[in-house]
């Protein structure tokens, strides 16, 4: 089987750069959503209601970001699945590699966020509280099965399985490539909810930043990595789903 890994990446980067900003549109568009819902429903302050419905408006981004990233592996003939396939030959080191990294990612996914909310706040607790808001039933079992399995399946192959390579064939240095993969990585978050404060916003647009540059990095060195990332991405996702049903329940 020939997968992406192993074939050379289209120069082309047009769609590359659509893609790479087409996430936070997709989050923006999906909240916009909810907050009309929110408002046809008489809900007061639709706008700050509607933060709390962060898993289900990524659910919703997420789908329409999947049926975008399938589209365009159609059109240059990759499958969707090759993606996430480890490289035949390969895929024992490369879990082993995926394995002694863990703990460094774990660290960059977990210690930026309450560092930056204990400056912003002087609590590491209060960024993370403003996510966790009761949901209905349905919303919170949402959270806890299809957020995390539709996210898995679409932020990193969009960024890292078809964005960065895309880049690095059009010419990009790896740097610049990596640089601006892993800040729109980042960034996104501030879209994830959005609400009109700013401390928030920034805990929210910063916390994830580094976390993402060690991500899109390691993709860029070894992109074999992509298919046991998702796991761990998904790993990720999973425990931020189970606290919202639990503080659904």
């Amino acid at each position: 089987m020939t997968t992406p890994v192993a074939r050379p990446a289209p120069a082309e980067s047009g769609w590359a750069w659509g893609l790479l900003g087409s996430r936070i549109l997709l989050f923006l568009g999906a909240q916009a959503a909810i907050v009309a819902a929110l408002a046809a429903a008489g809900t007061r302050e639709p706008l700050w209601s509607a933060a709390a419905w962060w898993p289900v408006s990524a659910t919703i981004a997420n789908l329409f970001g999947l049926a975008l990233l399938g589209w365009r592996l159609r059109a240059e003939g990759v499958r969707w699945r090759d993606l996430l396939l480890p490289e035949p030959g390969s895929w024992r080191r490369d879990g082993v590699i995926a394995l002694a990294l863990l703990p460094l990612l774990a660290v960059a996914a977990v210690l930026p966020p309450i560092l930056i909310a204990r400056g912003l706040w002087g609590d590491p607790t209060v960024g993370q509280s403003l996510l966790l808001a009761p949901l209905p039933s349905w919303a919170a079992w949402t959270a806890l099965l299809l957020f995390p399995v539709t996210t898995a399946a679409v932020e990193l192959p969009t960024y890292g399985g078809y964005v960065l390579p895309r880049l690095r064939a059009a010419g990009q240095p790896v740097f610049a490539a990596v640089a601006v993969v892993a800040l729109v990585l980042g960034v996104q978050h501030g879209a994830l909810p959005f609400v009109p404060a700013s401390q928030f916003f920034a805990w929210r647009a910063t916390a994830f930043l580094p976390f993402a540059l060690a991500l899109i990095g390691l993709l860029a060195w070894r992109p074999r990595l992509l298919p046991w990332f998702v796991g761990v991405h998904f790993l990720l996702d999973a425990a931020a789903g189970v606290q919202v049903w639990l503080a659904s329940s």
